[in-house]
């Protein structure tokens, strides 16, 4: 039990040093594999010229997902 205090949580909570290192190796993992994505499907760069807000969506879910993952699993390292 952590002991009650003024300070805020935050988005990270009582993470530990370890588990933020391993949230920081997911976002990137995610950033590389969203641009190359963008970068080698020409389906993808087409959506992304035409629907700039719904690729931006898309993006930003992705980063969610990843935060999600990190929370369920990796969150108690």
């Amino acid at each position: 039990m952590v002991a009650s205090s003024n300070k805020k949580q935050g988005i990270f909570g009582h993470a530990s040093k370890k588990s933020k290192i391993v949230l920081g190796i997911l976002m990137l993992f995610t950033i590389t594999t969203m641009n190359a994505i963008r970068i080698f499907v020409p389906a993808v760069s087409e959506f992304r010229e035409e629907n700039l807000f719904l690729y931006g969506l898309v993006h930003f879910a992705s980063y969610g997902v990843t935060y999600a993952i990190w929370r369920l699993f990796f969150y108690r390292l």
